[in-house]
């Protein structure tokens, strides 16, 4: 009779420890939590479609679980969300173990209105730090051997300074196992973090947390702009030209330590760009086409602003330069507006950049110069230029071997495109720079097909001096020693 009131005991602990476990933390977490978040955020909305919980395996499962700011405007959406736990561990492993932590397709909205204000500005308002203490915390006993984020999306509206730009970061996923913030685990994090963005973009980052404090990691970053018109559009009331057109790209190792900031290392870099076209805003007129621009096998220590790498590569560089008859340059009036609309921090220490490249190449560049300040209007026009190097250095010290070739050239007038001046080739080999001396020197230089057409005027003058503009403005006289040079053989 005693055995069986035991029995009878146990059944009933179980039979209401499930009740309340199946029902009440349900119905708690349903009507309960909305009301502790509308207090803690001052008028927050939160919101559950569903939830269950089996108390035996201490499984959580949330459908549909939305907040939207103290405005009632959307915030986060989450369409499922479930945790699954294992208290019993921390009596052998003394930490909280989490088995699995899911998140399925969250949803971020990120807005920023007419006035300025960001929709999270709100969280600035939550709390004071008056009884924060300075006394180091100890890490929290956690084990989490397995968290992923799945089909998570941003969305980002900017609705300040009369634009309107809209733009969305899709399918991010995030992963996360083995981490161990008691830093006793004797297995590595791993973490991924994927996302898509712009229009074929994509960001794909992975790393190996070899220890929490202090924090190491080590992995790779692949990353693909999409089109870069796309972000240009946010930038486009303070810029001057257009990103027409272009696709960035680029791929690295990297190792972070924490303890030693300073030793953060980039390693097997490579950066492309492709298809690249900038002209001013609002027109079609050709400022910059680029085919090509590669960067390989490159070592960087950001922290120590070095650089390294193996080669450097420019393919079909298109450039186009004018000046208007008041003398103004249209680049350098881009660079000074760009120099405006984003202004160098004052407080910025300068430290320049050191690099070394093993191979430089610049191929199939051309280059149109249109100027309308002198009396007669004249295009200068050459192509084919080449130019390859090695051991570039920032080092001044450091000689510069490079060879040069240019293609044709020609000078036209623009009223009647007449041919003033030009020549077929020009070979420039053996060119050793030294920049320390301020000294050049040129093995061979070969010039074929040069041509001139020129005439005496009346007055005894030549009429290329009508192709010439004086500036009114008075250049700063220089005092440094002006560069030197020698040419063996022409």
């Amino acid at each position: 009779m005693k055995k069986l009131w035991i029995l009878k005991a146990v059944a009933g602990i179980f039979v209401t420890y499930g009740i309340i476990g199946f029902f009440g933390v349900p119905y708690a977490i349903k009507n309960s939590v909305p009301q502790k978040v509308f207090e803690a955020t001052k008028g927050g909305d939160f919101s559950i479609e569903s939830a269950s919980f089996n108390p035996f395996t201490f499984h959580l499962q949330v459908h549909d679980m939305a907040f939207k700011t103290p405005k009632k405007g959307d915030f986060i959406r989450i369409d499922y969300f479930a945790i699954n736990l294992n208290p019993f561990d921390y009596l052998w492993k003394f930490a909280w173990v989490v088995e699995d932590i899911r998140i399925e397709k969250p949803q971020i909205t990120l807005h920023k209105g007419a006035d300025g204000e960001m929709n999270f500005g709100w969280l600035s308002a939550l709390g004071t730090d008056e009884n924060k203490t300075t006394e180091e915390s100890k890490p929290f006993a956690l084990l989490l051997n397995n968290f992923t984020l799945k089909g998570g999306g941003v969305t980002y509206t900017d609705k300040s300074e009369g634009k309107h730009f809209h733009h969305a970061v899709d399918s991010i996923g995030f992963h996360l196992e083995n981490i161990d913030l008691r830093d006793a685990s004797e297995k590595n994090g791993i973490m991924r973090l994927y996302a898509t963005i712009n229009e074929g973009g994509f960001i794909d980052l992975r790393g190996k947390i070899e220890r929490i404090k202090p924090f190491a990691m080590e992995g790779s970053v692949g990353f693909n702009s999409g089109k870069l018109h796309t972000p240009w559009r946010y930038f486009k009331d303070q810029l001057p030209i257009e990103v027409a057109d272009g696709i960035a790209s680029f791929g690295l190792n990297y190792a972070l330590n924490t303890d030693d900031i300073n030793a953060t290392k980039l390693s097997r870099v490579h950066v492309e760009l492709n298809r690249l076209r900038v002209i001013p805003k609002g027109q079609q007129q050709k400022l910059l086409d680029l085919r090509s621009f590669k960067l390989s096998g490159a070592n960087v220590w950001p922290m120590r602003k070095v650089l390294e790498a193996n080669t450097a590569k420019l393919d079909g560089l298109a450039v186009s330069a004018s000046r208007s008859k008041g003398g103004v340059i249209d680049w350098i009036d881009y660079i000074d507006q760009i120099k405006k609309a984003f202004p160098d921090d004052e407080n910025e220490t300068k430290i320049p950049w050191s690099f070394r490249i093993k191979d430089v190449a610049a191929e199939e560049i051309a280059l149109v110069w249109n100027d309308y300040a002198p009396k007669e209007a004249y295009r200068a026009s050459v192509g084919g230029i080449s130019l390859y190097s090695q051991n570039l250095s920032s080092n001044p010290k450091e000689l510069v071997n490079a060879a040069v070739h240019f293609g044709a050239f020609e000078l036209n007038r623009l009223g009647d495109s007449r041919v003033v001046a030009g020549f077929e080739d020009i070979n420039a080999n053996g060119i050793v720079l030294n920049r320390d001396a301020k000294h050049a020197t040129v093995k061979t230089l070969e010039i074929t097909g040069a041509n001139t057409s020129l005439k005496r005027l009346k007055n005894g003058t030549i009429d290329l001096q009508k192709l010439m503009f004086a500036s009114v403005k008075k250049e700063p006289v220089s005092d440094t020693a002006p560069w030197s040079y020698v040419i063996d053989e022409i």
